[in-house]
């Protein structure tokens, strides 16, 4: 029998799986469209000034090789969703740019659900050391929470948020993401915890009335 933590991991890895593709379709399209508009101006090649001819190909070339850059980043970022390997660690980023990126991704979800993200980054940046995908199965499934909530007739709408936490004695620093509570409660935070014991990531869980805060615990140092 399938495990309710194995059905939300794999129900939020699809969530993950599909939003990346359609990310990933975006610079393909744009290396396509720049390649096709490339092809056009070396026919005309020489019919022109011959220095703002080559001036514009080149530019073309780098826009290409950005998007290319760019497709390389989000193919990098699968690899993520596979076992974890022998010494396995968490890769540096920078949260901003990462929730920024996921706000890109599910902000149209979000608002359909009335979920409300908001980001609160530590401005040290003692935060850039963190699995990013296990925040950001975090934040989606306190997404799906409430759409769960919502069909079972709860409030209006909901906020999403994360945060750096300081250690305090013994407790490790860490990143929380706070949201509503799924139904039943007693599933809150299963498929991140399932998920990051996988990949060898420390993540606990805590609820507060219909507020549950889910922790990824950093490194030291």
């Amino acid at each position: 029998m399938t495990s309710p933590a194995h059905t939300g991991v794999m129900n939020s890895l699809r969530r993950v799986i599909a939003a990346s593709a359609h990310e990933l379709n975006q610079p393909l399209n744009a290396i396509q469209l720049l390649a096709d508009n490339a092809l056009d101006e070396l026919n005309d090649f020489g019919t022109g000034d011959r220095d703002t001819e080559v001036l514009a190909l080149s530019q073309r070339l780098e826009q290409i090789a950005d998007q290319v850059q760019l497709a390389a980043e989000i193919i990098r970022g699968f690899r993520a969703f596979g076992p974890a390997q022998a010494g396995y660690t968490p890769a540096p980023c920078d949260v901003t740019h990462l929730m920024d990126r996921f706000q890109r991704l599910f902000a149209k979800e979000a608002k359909l659900l009335g979920v409300e993200l908001e980001v609160i980054v530590a401005e040290d940046r003692r935060c850039g050391v963190i699995d990013e995908w296990l925040l950001q199965l975090a934040m989606i499934e306190l997404i799906s929470a409430w759409g769960d909530r919502e069909r079972a007739g709860g409030e209006a709408k909901a906020a999403v948020r994360i945060e750096y936490l300081d250690g305090e004695g013994d407790a490790p620093a860490a990143l929380a993401v706070t949201g509503p509570a799924p139904l039943p409660a007693s599933s809150a935070g299963s498929a991140v915890e399932a998920w990051g014991k996988a990949k060898g990531c420390g993540a606990r869980t805590a609820q507060a009335g219909n507020q549950v805060t889910i922790e990824l615990l950093l490194p030291e140092g």
